[in-house]
């Protein structure tokens, strides 16, 4: 009988020895998922300001050019002109439309009306300089 005590002590020991590391496995795959989790929630927050950063752009650019169109400062002076023509090239589109809506040339005006304006185009991103963030 000694050999089947022996046997039994050598299992409780193995058992222990696996409950051992199964707790130390939970333990550092329950740190690592914390980590990851305030990763991904630093990311997350990250990319909502860089939202809010492109979108602050876009009015800054709006804001500079409704305000300098007529005299901006050199380094944008072609951009804005590029904008200002690009304006001026909808604006003329519209009365075309408007003058083909006009003469009665649109069977049913109310399936040809004027699609909605689309947002200005993104300004340039910074440029990022660590991609793990």
């Amino acid at each position: 009988m000694a050999n089947f005590d022996d046997i039994k002590q050598k299992a409780r020991e193995v058992a222990g020895v696996i409950a051992d590391v199964s707790v130390d496995l939970y333990k550092k795959a329950e740190e690592k998922s914390k980590i990851f989790a305030k990763i991904a929630k630093l990311q997350a927050e990250n990319a909502s300001d860089r939202s809010s950063v492109r979108k602050l752009y876009l009015e800054i650019g709006k804001t500079y050019f409704e305000t300098h169109k007529l005299f901006p400062e050199p380094e944008l002076e072609q951009d804005c002109a590029e904008v200002a023509a690009a304006l001026e090239r909808i604006e003329e589109r519209k009365a075309e439309i408007a003058a083909i809506k006009a003469a009665g040339d649109a069977e049913n005006d109310a399936e040809y009306t004027e699609a909605p304006e689309e947002p200005a185009p993104e300004a340039p991103q910074p440029e990022e300089t660590d991609s793990a963030e």
